[in-house]
């Protein structure tokens, strides 16, 4: 309920621009937002709890200097029960494994804006609430094709929308994360030939193989 499969959403902040982004985020009705809310808030309360009983175990091996007053008698007495305070030491560790999980977002967005005659910027959202959006430009003169590629992830084939560089000798994969299906990789990629090519034709020989190869996948599709 709190995710959906991944889902294209198409924006146009200004005539020579488009912005599609894949999300996992469904519709914020308001169930949904109250839920989160709830989900945020639950996340909050275990987060300060388990940073809390580390505070109050630290200070026990580790008292403070002369003249430092800690925050443990100032807080009520049902924020430390009385079995988190007789914790063993070897068991203290185990408390930072749910940190992780708490910290991470329950939703992942990734976007591809076209700036036509400009080049393309490739986002992603942070896997965690500590880090930032990873974001990239390529201008349009570093770009010498796009187009739908075919992957097998386990035993499963899967379908990936790629860049082509110029001086880079990995492709660059759109959506990585997510891997949306074929139908979304395809509006995509009609949207963003369309924006950086005009005509929808590649550039250089790359851009002819690319188109070719797409031609023999498609027709025994």
């Amino acid at each position: 309920m709190l995710t959906c499969p991944p889902t294209l959403h198409t924006r146009r902040p200004s005539p020579t621009t488009i912005e599609y982004t894949v999300s996992t985020l469904p519709p914020l009705t308001l169930p949904l937002r109250l839920l989160l809310l709830l989900t945020h808030l639950i996340r909050l309360s275990l987060g300060f709890l388990i940073l809390l009983t580390l505070y109050i175990h630290y200070l026990r091996y580790f008292p403070p200097p002369t003249g430092f007053e800690p925050l443990t008698p100032y807080l009520p007495s049902y924020l430390l029960p009385s079995q988190l305070l007789s914790l063993q030491p070897h068991i203290l560790p185990l408390l930072l494994l749910p940190l992780y999980p708490l910290l991470t977002r329950p939703h992942t967005h990734e976007s591809l804006l076209i700036l036509r005659h400009l080049g393309l910027q490739i986002s992603s959202s942070p896997q965690t609430y500590l880090s930032t959006t990873k974001t990239r430009f390529i201008p349009s003169t570093k770009i010498q094709d796009i187009y739908i590629n075919e992957v097998f992830k386990g035993f499963e084939v899967r379908y990936v929308l790629v860049v082509v560089v110029e001086g880079e000798g990995e492709l660059l994969v759109v959506f990585e994360r997510l891997l949306p299906g074929r139908r979304v990789l395809e509006r995509v990629w009609r949207g963003a030939r369309g924006g950086l090519f005009g005509d929808g034709g590649g550039s250089g020989k790359e851009g002819k193989e690319g188109k070719e190869g797409r031609e023999g996948r498609e027709g025994s599709g």
